[in-house]
């Protein structure tokens, strides 16, 4: 899949083949305008379907919606207010993981394969100061997922990563109840 800005402030995507041919036609991702096309859309591929995900303006957020491999949409679009820059990645057992910044930080939430927000959005930022930006994140072969992203303010100045492990549950790591026990915290 690959996704682009458009002339009248909109995205576009299509899906390709394994040789670069085009697949079925050109899909549209509503609710976009000129701010949107200052940050690309997220886009994530868990071998079945798709996850994109954009930022929008009016009002201000992030939008979802997952594609089956055709490029149909499957459900109903997600919202998460006050957020921008989604990142996104396939999780094992196929869910997606979605990770986007705000004014308090770096955020994260899972995606199921219906396009549903399960769990309560999750703080992934130690650090209350500064501007957290450019997140990134990736879940390797193990289950766990890993965030990188960019701070600096008055406590914070580099580049930050911190693991969520995925043993025996994504979020049973106490990390709901203020123990961070199971992340880490480095900074390169």
């Amino acid at each position: 899949f690959f996704a682009w800005g458009r002339i009248g402030f909109d995205f576009a995507g299509r899906l390709f083949d394994a040789a670069g041919a085009p697949l079925g036609s050109e899909m549209s991702f509503p609710d976009t305008d000129g701010f949107s096309l200052n940050f690309s859309p997220a886009v994530a591929w868990n071998g079945d379907r798709f996850l994109a995900a954009w930022c929008k303006s009016d009002p201000f957020g992030v939008r979802g919606r997952l594609f089956d491999s055709d490029g149909d949409a499957i459900g109903a679009d997600f919202e998460i207010p006050n957020a921008s820059c989604p990142e996104a990645t396939a999780i094992p057992g196929g869910d997606f993981q979605l990770a986007w910044m705000n004014s308090a930080g770096l955020f994260t939430n899972r995606v199921t394969p219906t396009g549903e927000l399960p769990d309560e959005n999750r703080k992934v930022n130690l650090a209350a100061l500064g501007d957290h930006r450019e997140p990134q994140v990736t879940a390797r072969t193990d289950g766990d997922i890993v965030f990188v992203w960019r701070a600096q303010g008055p406590t914070v100045n580099g580049v930050f990563t911190r693991t969520l492990t995925a043993s025996p549950d994504i979020f049973a790591d106490g990390f709901e109840s203020g123990d961070t026990a199971a992340w880490t915290s480095t900074v390169p």
